[in-house]
């Protein structure tokens, strides 16, 4: 007993990428902990292990990057990009605020991550866990074209509701 869910798989190459910059995004530092930690407090959707698990090992020096979207002293956006090889570079978590939206800062988050991977001479290639429109929209106004879509199972009884169950096929 569970449900199979639709998740897309996305690539971008250099020669399609269309960088959408924005000011209010930056790499973070170590130094941004505590303003971590306060936007985790305010907006309950970013609080979630990968997003620690991603800072601490940027701040450990592991080849992790993640990036922040700002409103004044506030963060209000994580993006976070993780090696899945050598050469390839994973967008594996994107967040922004839901009041902060359609301000471009997804955009800007993705462009900032993806410029970083490309100087590194890395594949960018972006997993989306759901198949959601919005998600889709942001994505292609980057650049990244969809690639073997992916179906997986989640047992009903699973603790581990994000583990994948299942293989790629045809959309």
């Amino acid at each position: 007993d569970g449900e199979w869910r639709l998740s897309r798989n996305y690539g971008l190459t250099q020669e399609a990428f269309r960088p959408h910059p924005s000011a209010a995004v930056r790499r973070l530092t170590a130094e941004d902990g505590q303003k971590l930690k306060d936007a985790c407090k305010a907006e309950a959707d970013l609080w979630y292990e990968s997003t620690w698990r991603d800072f601490e090992y940027m701040v450990d020096g592991l080849p992790v990057s993640c990036y922040g979207a700002f409103d004044g002293e506030d963060l209000v956006g994580f993006c976070s990009a993780n090696p899945m090889c050598v050469g390839v570079t994973e967008m594996s978590w994107i967040y922004v605020r839901a009041n902060r939206r359609r301000r471009g800062l997804a955009s800007g988050l993705l462009t900032a991550q993806t410029q970083e991977a490309f100087n590194r001479g890395d594949t960018v290639g972006y997993y989306a866990g759901g198949a959601q429109p919005e998600v889709d929209g942001m994505v292609r106004k980057v650049g990244f074209r969809e690639l073997l879509g992916s179906y997986r199972f989640i047992p009903s009884d699973s603790p581990d509701r994000w583990r994948l169950y299942g293989g790629a096929v045809e959309d």
